[in-house]
């Protein structure tokens, strides 16, 4: 199963140490999870995209989001978790206080001269056994 998210209209990250303990454990028990420290926005450079993957590896359920985007800011690519807000003002969470850790890959384009700014190809993967979880 393949999932995409509706328009991604906000992008932020958070250390992902203040994150509240065991949030995938709690959205597989039906328990709401809330952020209430700051996120980071960040000033997307044109449309982000992000997508869930589902399927069964060793017997065992996976869940694998993709989030893709472009930025000139410089972000830090380690102990972050990034929140998403989408078309439909629901937020998501991609990433937790425990490991595994969202992989952060940053590609630097220069851009042609003249036409286009320099921006930096940000992509988050991250895969558990919950991700890209609902949060209030």
């Amino acid at each position: 199963m393949i999932y995409s998210l509706p328009g991604i209209s906000k992008i932020g990250w958070i250390n992902a140490s203040l994150l509240p303990p065991a949030i995938s454990m709690s959205k597989i028990a039906y328990i709401d999870v809330a952020i209430f420290n700051n996120v980071n926005w960040i000033l997307l450079a044109d449309g982000a995209t992000c997508t869930l993957k589902s399927y069964v590896e060793k017997g065992q359920r996976i869940n694998e989001a993709e989030l893709s985007f472009r930025s000139a800011e410089h972000l830090p690519i380690e102990d972050i978790a990034f929140v998403i807000i989408d078309a439909n003002d629901k937020k998501w969470l991609i990433g937790f206080k425990e490991c595994p850790r969202p992989v952060i890959t940053a590609e630097k384009n220069l851009g042609k001269k003249g036409s286009e700014s320099s921006v930096i190809e940000y992509k988050v993967t991250h895969k558990a056994i919950r991700t890209l979880i609902q949060i209030l």
